[in-house]
């Protein structure tokens, strides 16, 4: 039980990554496009 929760944070956190890089990339090309 203790695992899976641990499964399931380290996911939470890959997710929350993924979306903060993504966030990155976004505004990185909103500094394109505004050039």
């Amino acid at each position: 039980m203790l695992k899976l929760l641990k499964v399931i944070e380290s996911t939470n956190y890959s997710v929350c990554i993924l979306k903060l890089n993504e966030g990155h990339l976004f505004s990185y090309f909103v500094k394109i496009l505004d050039n």
